[in-house]
Protein backbone atom coordinates (compact mmCIF):
# COMPACT_ATOMS: atom_id res chain seq x y z
CA UNK A 1 0.00 0.00 0.00
CA UNK A 2 1.01 3.72 -0.89
CA UNK A 3 2.20 5.15 2.75
CA UNK A 4 1.03 8.45 1.48
CA UNK A 5 -1.23 10.31 4.23
CA UNK A 6 -3.39 13.23 2.93
CA UNK A 7 -3.36 15.77 5.37
CA UNK A 8 -6.86 16.51 7.18
CA UNK A 9 -6.87 20.45 6.24
CA UNK A 10 -10.21 22.05 7.60
CA UNK A 11 -12.03 23.40 4.83
CA UNK A 12 -12.05 26.93 6.10
CA UNK A 13 -8.28 27.29 5.84
CA UNK A 14 -8.40 25.89 2.28
CA UNK A 15 -10.67 28.79 1.67
CA UNK A 16 -8.05 31.20 3.01
CA UNK A 17 -5.36 29.76 1.52
CA UNK A 18 -7.58 30.13 -2.39
CA UNK A 19 -8.14 33.89 -1.34
CA UNK A 20 -4.81 34.60 -0.67
CA UNK A 21 -3.43 32.90 -4.09
CA UNK A 22 -5.94 34.67 -5.45
CA UNK A 23 -5.22 38.11 -4.38
CA UNK A 24 -1.92 37.81 -5.25
CA UNK A 25 -2.45 37.06 -8.57
CA UNK A 26 -6.00 38.07 -9.92
CA UNK A 27 -5.61 41.79 -10.70
CA UNK A 28 -7.68 43.82 -9.88
CA UNK A 29 -8.31 41.10 -6.84
CA UNK A 30 -12.18 41.38 -7.10
CA UNK A 31 -12.49 40.34 -11.00
CA UNK A 32 -14.51 37.83 -12.33
CA UNK A 33 -14.41 35.40 -14.28
CA UNK A 34 -11.31 34.70 -12.47
CA UNK A 35 -8.69 34.57 -15.36
CA UNK A 36 -7.48 31.04 -14.20
CA UNK A 37 -5.68 29.64 -17.49
CA UNK A 38 -3.66 32.99 -17.51
CA UNK A 39 -3.02 33.15 -13.56
CA UNK A 40 -1.51 29.28 -14.29
CA UNK A 41 0.31 30.21 -17.28
CA UNK A 42 1.24 33.79 -16.94
CA UNK A 43 1.65 34.13 -13.10
CA UNK A 44 3.13 30.49 -12.72
CA UNK A 45 4.83 29.62 -15.68
CA UNK A 46 2.91 26.22 -15.70
CA UNK A 47 2.07 24.57 -19.11
CA UNK A 48 -1.38 23.93 -20.26
CA UNK A 49 -1.16 21.29 -23.10
CA UNK A 50 -3.98 19.91 -24.76
CA UNK A 51 -3.42 16.03 -25.24
CA UNK A 52 -4.97 14.25 -27.55
CA UNK A 53 -6.88 10.49 -26.37
CA UNK A 54 -5.97 11.29 -22.74
CA UNK A 55 -9.41 10.68 -21.60
CA UNK A 56 -9.99 7.81 -24.12
CA UNK A 57 -6.84 5.86 -23.04
CA UNK A 58 -6.56 6.43 -19.48
CA UNK A 59 -10.18 7.20 -18.15
CA UNK A 60 -8.37 10.84 -16.77
CA UNK A 61 -8.74 13.67 -18.44
CA UNK A 62 -6.24 16.06 -16.53
CA UNK A 63 -2.38 15.02 -15.81
CA UNK A 64 -0.35 16.98 -13.69
CA UNK A 65 3.12 16.04 -14.07
CA UNK A 66 5.64 15.91 -10.75
CA UNK A 67 7.56 19.17 -12.85
CA UNK A 68 5.34 21.48 -11.24
CA UNK A 69 5.67 22.98 -15.10
CA UNK A 70 3.10 20.66 -17.15
CA UNK A 71 -0.52 20.16 -16.62
CA UNK A 72 -1.97 17.65 -19.37
CA UNK A 73 -5.53 17.84 -20.26
CA UNK A 74 -7.71 16.13 -22.86
CA UNK A 75 -8.07 18.02 -26.20
CA UNK A 76 -11.21 16.49 -27.15
CA UNK A 77 -12.42 18.26 -23.65
CA UNK A 78 -9.92 21.19 -23.34
CA UNK A 79 -11.18 22.27 -26.90
CA UNK A 80 -14.95 22.16 -26.29
CA UNK A 81 -16.55 25.22 -25.95
CA UNK A 82 -19.69 23.70 -24.14
CA UNK A 83 -17.23 22.23 -21.47
CA UNK A 84 -15.68 25.98 -20.77
CA UNK A 85 -17.07 25.87 -16.85
CA UNK A 86 -15.85 22.31 -16.29
CA UNK A 87 -12.38 23.08 -17.62
CA UNK A 88 -12.06 26.66 -15.48
CA UNK A 89 -13.07 23.95 -12.15
CA UNK A 90 -10.88 21.32 -13.24
CA UNK A 91 -7.68 23.64 -14.08
CA UNK A 92 -8.54 24.93 -10.51
CA UNK A 93 -8.74 21.98 -8.77
CA UNK A 94 -5.03 21.08 -10.48
CA UNK A 95 -4.15 24.08 -8.73
CA UNK A 96 -5.49 23.27 -5.63
CA UNK A 97 -2.84 20.74 -5.59
CA UNK A 98 0.22 22.70 -6.47
CA UNK A 99 -0.94 24.90 -3.61
CA UNK A 100 -2.12 21.95 -0.77
CA UNK A 101 -0.04 18.88 -1.86
CA UNK A 102 3.19 19.91 -3.64
CA UNK A 103 5.00 17.45 -1.41
CA UNK A 104 2.51 14.35 -2.77
CA UNK A 105 3.07 15.59 -6.45
CA UNK A 106 6.97 15.64 -6.20
CA UNK A 107 7.51 12.68 -4.34
CA UNK A 108 5.72 10.38 -6.96
CA UNK A 109 7.24 11.42 -9.88
CA UNK A 110 4.38 11.55 -12.38
CA UNK A 111 5.84 11.52 -15.89
CA UNK A 112 2.56 9.72 -17.76
CA UNK A 113 -1.02 8.75 -17.07
CA UNK A 114 0.09 5.50 -16.64
CA UNK A 115 2.65 6.53 -13.44
CA UNK A 116 -0.90 8.38 -12.17
CA UNK A 117 -3.61 5.32 -12.30
CA UNK A 118 -0.99 3.37 -10.98
CA UNK A 119 -0.53 5.45 -7.79
CA UNK A 120 -4.03 5.34 -7.85
CA UNK A 121 -4.50 1.75 -7.67
CA UNK A 122 -2.42 1.53 -5.08
CA UNK A 123 -3.06 4.58 -2.45
CA UNK A 124 -5.40 4.17 0.60
CA UNK A 125 -9.12 5.13 -1.20
CA UNK A 126 -10.05 7.53 2.01
CA UNK A 127 -6.42 9.13 1.53
CA UNK A 128 -7.21 9.74 -1.96
CA UNK A 129 -11.10 11.03 -1.51
CA UNK A 130 -9.60 13.78 1.22
CA UNK A 131 -7.03 14.82 -1.77
CA UNK A 132 -9.59 15.19 -4.07
CA UNK A 133 -12.11 16.34 -1.83
CA UNK A 134 -9.59 19.25 -1.07
CA UNK A 135 -8.60 20.52 -4.29
CA UNK A 136 -12.28 20.69 -5.18
CA UNK A 137 -12.22 23.31 -2.28
CA UNK A 138 -9.72 25.14 -2.93
CA UNK A 139 -11.00 25.22 -6.59
CA UNK A 140 -14.65 26.78 -5.50
CA UNK A 141 -13.31 29.08 -3.35
CA UNK A 142 -10.47 30.32 -5.79
CA UNK A 143 -12.96 30.93 -8.61
CA UNK A 144 -16.19 32.12 -6.53
CA UNK A 145 -14.77 34.90 -4.34
CA UNK A 146 -17.11 34.93 -1.55
CA UNK A 147 -17.21 38.70 -0.84
CA UNK A 148 -18.28 39.07 -4.96
CA UNK A 149 -20.93 36.38 -4.67
CA UNK A 150 -22.08 37.97 -1.42
CA UNK A 151 -22.36 41.73 -2.64
CA UNK A 152 -24.25 40.26 -6.38
CA UNK A 153 -26.61 38.11 -4.24
CA UNK A 154 -27.73 41.33 -2.87
CA UNK A 155 -27.46 43.40 -6.06
CA UNK A 156 -30.07 41.18 -7.07
CA UNK A 157 -32.27 40.81 -4.10
CA UNK A 158 -35.21 42.45 -5.25
CA UNK A 159 -35.35 39.98 -8.22
CA UNK A 160 -34.65 37.24 -5.90
CA UNK A 161 -37.53 38.35 -3.68
CA UNK A 162 -40.02 38.48 -6.79
CA UNK A 163 -38.82 35.00 -7.90
CA UNK A 164 -39.85 33.60 -4.60
CA UNK A 165 -42.73 34.90 -4.27
CA UNK A 166 -44.28 33.94 -7.64
CA UNK A 167 -42.66 29.96 -7.31
CA UNK A 168 -44.62 29.82 -3.20
CA UNK A 169 -47.71 29.87 -5.16
CA UNK A 170 -46.98 26.39 -6.96
CA UNK A 171 -44.40 24.72 -4.32
CA UNK A 172 -44.14 23.56 -1.12
CA UNK A 173 -41.83 24.62 1.53
CA UNK A 174 -38.99 21.92 1.17
CA UNK A 175 -39.10 22.37 -2.68
CA UNK A 176 -39.90 25.98 -2.90
CA UNK A 177 -36.20 25.93 -1.28
CA UNK A 178 -34.21 23.87 -3.47
CA UNK A 179 -35.59 26.08 -6.17
CA UNK A 180 -34.62 29.41 -4.89
CA UNK A 181 -30.99 27.61 -3.82
CA UNK A 182 -31.17 26.45 -7.99
CA UNK A 183 -32.65 30.10 -8.90
CA UNK A 184 -29.41 31.80 -7.41
CA UNK A 185 -27.00 29.53 -8.87
CA UNK A 186 -28.45 29.94 -11.96
CA UNK A 187 -28.53 33.64 -12.10
CA UNK A 188 -24.61 33.81 -11.04
CA UNK A 189 -22.95 30.66 -13.08
CA UNK A 190 -22.64 32.48 -16.23
CA UNK A 191 -21.09 35.61 -14.18
CA UNK A 192 -18.29 33.49 -12.44
CA UNK A 193 -18.24 31.11 -15.42
CA UNK A 194 -18.81 27.80 -13.16
CA UNK A 195 -21.28 25.44 -13.02
CA UNK A 196 -24.57 25.88 -10.78
CA UNK A 197 -23.61 23.20 -8.45
CA UNK A 198 -20.11 24.61 -7.73
CA UNK A 199 -22.68 27.96 -7.06
CA UNK A 200 -24.78 25.97 -5.08
CA UNK A 201 -21.62 24.68 -2.96
CA UNK A 202 -19.93 27.76 -2.24
CA UNK A 203 -23.79 29.18 -0.93
CA UNK A 204 -23.89 26.61 1.51
CA UNK A 205 -20.65 26.54 2.47
CA UNK A 206 -19.73 30.66 2.99
CA UNK A 207 -23.16 31.80 4.51
CA UNK A 208 -25.64 30.13 7.19
CA UNK A 209 -28.75 29.54 4.15
CA UNK A 210 -31.49 29.29 6.33
CA UNK A 211 -30.13 33.23 7.37
CA UNK A 212 -29.10 34.52 4.19
CA UNK A 213 -32.72 33.33 2.93
CA UNK A 214 -34.42 35.59 5.68
CA UNK A 215 -32.32 38.17 4.87
CA UNK A 216 -33.18 38.22 1.35
CA UNK A 217 -36.74 37.83 1.39
CA UNK A 218 -37.59 40.75 4.50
Amino acid sequence: MNPIKSKRIPFAKISERAKEIRDKYNKPKDLVPVPVEHIIEAKLGISIIPAFGLLEETDIEVLFLSDLKTIYIDSAVYGNKNYDKRNRFTLAHELGHFFLHVNEITKYKFKSAEDWLNFRLNINVQDLEWIERQADEFAGSFLVPSDVLETQIFKNKTNIKSFFEKSAKKYDAEELDELLLEGISRLFSDYFMVSMPAIRTRIKKEYNWPDLKEELLK
